[in-house]
């Protein structure tokens, strides 16, 4: 603070996009007996599991206090934050017995989940190299935003 406040004086911070990033604590409270002490506030990213590539959002504060010298002041400029995006497009393929051999009349599974949040539909076709080495199905996965990380199973058949 640039004075000591007459009564207690709180800085209110506002995120621009919480789905970007946070801060912690959302508030300090200066003091007569803390008045020109730094407080610390980390400013923590959010993970979003969504490919949206670089995203900046904006941190400001607002004091709240019977000061009338103090109340309502606000930072004298927003804090510009970068966040850098580190999700990849892809899928995850999981089987319970990776070298599994099976023979005619066996069958073995798999799960497949996506690794981020969809911006639409996402259709995966699931096809086999040799019908006569095995046949999937289903052979089709179908993944939304609501449920990309829930694993599907596809199970293969032999004739």
């Amino acid at each position: 603070l640039h004075k000591t406040p007459s009564h207690p004086a709180t800085l209110n911070f506002v995120v621009s996009d919480a789905t970007e990033g946070t801060v912690s604590p959302d508030s300090v409270t200066f003091t007569g007996a803390n008045a020109f002490a730094p407080q610390t506030v980390q400013v923590v990213p959010v993970d979003d599991d969504t490919v949206d590539g670089t995203q900046t959002y904006t941190i400001s504060g607002t004091i709240s206090s019977a000061d009338p010298t103090l109340h309502g002041l606000t930072m004298p400029s927003a804090l510009m934050v970068t966040n850098l995006d580190h999700n990849v497009v892809g899928f995850t393929v999981t089987a319970p017995e990776p070298d599994a051999t099976i023979y005619t009349g066996d069958a073995a599974a798999f799960t497949v989940a996506l690794g981020t949040i969809p911006g639409g539909e996402v259709v995966l076709d699931v096809v086999s190299a040799s019908e006569a080495l095995g046949v999937p199905s289903p052979a089709r996965l179908t993944f939304t935003a609501a449920q990309y990380a829930t694993p599907q199973t596809v199970v293969v058949s032999v004739g």
